[in-house]
């Protein structure tokens, strides 16, 4: 069998590949795992690439130039028709910070780094993954990168070390699957978008296409095993779980499997069924349809979709496909081997993607000048990735010099903030305030990680085991210092309290191993700990509560309101964190447990009656869902006179 044979199982393995990644991201919540799909797509490249280069170069038909002009008839037509959608549908859906986003997005998507895009754009403050129309195209940058590098790496290895060439890949496969299991808890959004950590799974298709055996027995077993393999990631897996690393083997092995079982076994019947052929004839543009789809549904109809909304998302995904393959993908995928033709092809390709920037250059300043000018003015608000941080906020897997962080003019009284982004946004108020008094304030803060010792934070399946450290050398610090006055204690509480499965929801654990008493439970025993051993070191303690939180961010929701009402969603708050809920209460009982410390209740500022505050002096009191705008954080700590509390 010639390694290059057509195998409608493999367009079949593509249908498997699509049809769960976009029934994930339509919210259908039995296709948890969906987002492996896209590692059995970089599976399939791997061996088909692999065995398209391994067949010219031993018939001696290889040609780089005619390898990538290959790539670009594939690849740009299509992913050019996408991008001329997405820019058109954003000029009329989205805010000027999100269309900006998007200017610069599909530049990066042009220039095929996109991943490098996300990736350095996946700050504290950045937006939600479902407002990047263009999110998805991470995966084609990865793949483009690796074939930058391997066609060449393979012909050099087959020229002068042709018995060593599988185990050459076989090496660069195990390297970047074990830099992808070391990252993943230091640096998940890395190991995610990179192509070093992403590379094995190519690797591991290119190894199928590289071995030329094939068992004689076994092989409906094999490809079956496979089937269950993809079947359980699709179903079990979920987006809280650490991914990819190790959890990745369990779809690229599957993967594996039925390509390497060949399409003879009953499970490549199957897969090469008439209806999973179709699906995976166009599984390409289906991919670079449907999240744009999904994502303008969302500005449009909400951040929820309905089932039948979602079904709409899903039809219209696959119209969209059906066009794009038709009538884009296949006039332009007929090669031809005249050099002349390749330079043209390659040419033309190049000029595409320059037109791409080009066109996309003016979405850069966002065009205010679409909205009116209060909603643009609300708009501009909105905390971004870009905002700078402190050098004493540190993001998760990193902590600040805590010396540094405590320096101060000697004989200046100290207020100590910290907490976790909560105790960020009050900083520069409670700076400002404490200045006035002659205090100097110090910042002491890790993204997601409330003030608390001897507890574990767990965000679903993913443990920050760095929190606790961190928070036990502050309290160390701080107790030690005699010029510490006041200490800020300032954390989202209420993340304890979100239902079970909220994507914002955090939960404890005991430090040792230990379990018996709820998260609730533990919040209390650890804070109250905290404050008692500031308290014997003659700390005054200021506990700061929960902040009323929106259900979606509040510059971008009220901006909507003014700009387009008809499809703007509410600007509401969560229960759970408004005056009088279980986790406002239980805040306050702490408190009360400890008389000589001071309860600080955003709530009374910011929900003064029936209704809280959404606007100070014409500002939004939030830059997102949950955290105090500078007029915000003003308005409550003057309101509230923490200045004269310190």
């Amino acid at each position: 069998m010639s390694a290059t044979k057509y195998r409608p199982d493999i367009d079949g393995l593509r249908a498997i590949a699509v049809i769960p990644v976009v029934l994930f991201h339509a919210d259908f919540a039995v296709f948890s795992g969906g987002f492996v799909g896209v590692d059995i797509f970089f599976v399939i490249s791997g061996y088909l690439i692999t065995s398209i280069l391994l067949r010219e170069i031993r018939d001696g038909s290889y040609s780089l130039a005619r390898f990538y002009e290959r790539r670009a008839r594939r690849i740009i037509p299509a992913l050019v028709f996408m991008l001329a959608g997405s820019l058109a549908a954003g000029l009329a859906l989205l805010l000027p910070l999100e269309l900006t986003e998007l200017g610069s997005s599909s530049i990066a998507t042009a220039l095929f780094s996109s991943n490098f895009f996300f990736y350095l754009q996946s700050g504290y403050f950045d937006a939600a993954a479902s407002t990047k129309p263009l999110l998805h195209t991470w995966s084609l940058a990865v793949e483009e990168q690796y074939y930058i590098f391997f066609p060449i790496a393979l012909w050099l290895g087959h020229r002068w070390y042709p018995k060593l060439v599988v185990h050459g890949i076989v090496v660069c496969a195990l390297l970047s699957l074990g830099l992808s299991i070391v990252l993943l808890d230091r640096s998940q959004s890395f190991t995610f978008y990179m192509l070093p950590t992403r590379a094995w799974e190519l690797f591991a298709g290119g190894i199928v296409a590289a071995v030329a055996w094939r068992p004689r027995r076994g092989c409906n077993a094999i490809a079956l095993a496979g089937a269950a393999m993809i079947l359980a990631a699709i179903l079990l897996y979920d987006e809280t779980m650490p991914f990819p690393g190790a959890a990745a083997l369990l779809p690229v092995a599957g993967a594996v499997a039925i390509i390497f079982a060949g399409e003879g076994t009953a499970t490549g019947r199957v897969l090469a069924l008439a209806p999973f052929r179709a699906v995976g004839l166009v599984s390409y543009s289906l991919y670079l349809w449907h999240w744009p789809i999904i994502v303008y549904a969302r500005f449009a109809v909400g951040p929820e979709l309905a089932p039948l909304e979602a079904l709409a998302c899903v039809a219209l995904s696959l119209a969209m496909a059906a066009i794009s393959w038709r009538y884009v993908e296949q006039p332009f995928r007929r090669s031809n081997s005249d050099p002349a033709v390749t330079r043209r092809a390659l040419g033309a390709a190049f000029a595409t993607l320059v037109l791409v920037c080009v066109a996309s250059a003016p979405l850069l300043s966002g065009l205010p000048a679409r909205l009116p000018e209060r909603a643009a003015r609300v708009a501009a608000a909105e905390a971004t990735s870009s905002d700078p941080l402190p050098a004493c906020f540190a993001q998760a897997g990193s902590s600040p010099v805590i010396g540094d962080c405590l320096d101060a003019p000697h004989g200046r009284a100290k207020v100590v903030l910290w907490g976790d982004s909560h105790a960020l946004h009050l900083f520069p108020a409670v700076a400002a305030a404490a200045e006035a008094k002659g205090l100097t304030t110090h910042l002491l803060a890790r993204a997601s990680c409330m003030p608390l010792i001897d507890v574990t934070i767990a965000r679903g399946a993913s443990v920050d085991r760095d929190c606790a450290r961190f928070n036990a050398l502050v309290l160390d610090r701080v107790a030690a210092d005699p010029q510490v006055r006041t200490v800020i204690l300032a954390g989202r509480w209420v993340r304890v309290a979100f239902p079970e499965g909220h994507p914002e929801g955090q939960s404890l654990n005991p430090i040792d191993g230990s379990n018996g008493e709820t998260s609730a439970q533990l919040l209390r025993i650890s804070l109250l700990q905290v404050i008692d051993r500031l308290l014997a070191t003659g700390k005054h303690v200021m506990l700061v509560g929960d902040v009323p939180e929106f259900e979606r961010p509040l510059p971008s929701c009220l901006a909507r309101r003014w700009w387009q009402p008809a499809i703007a969603p509410s600007c509401g708050h969560r229960p759970e964190t408004l005056p009088g809920s279980s986790s406002d209460m239980h805040v306050a009982a702490i408190a009360a447990l400890r008389p000589s410390v001071t309860l600080i209740r955003p709530a009374e500022a910011l929900c003064p009656g029936r209704e809280c505050l959404t606007l100070i002096g014409g500002e939004p009191v939030s830059k997102d869902e949950d955290h105090l705008s500078e007029a915000g954080a003003v308005f409550v700590v003057r309101s509230l006179g923490v200045a004269e509390r310190l």
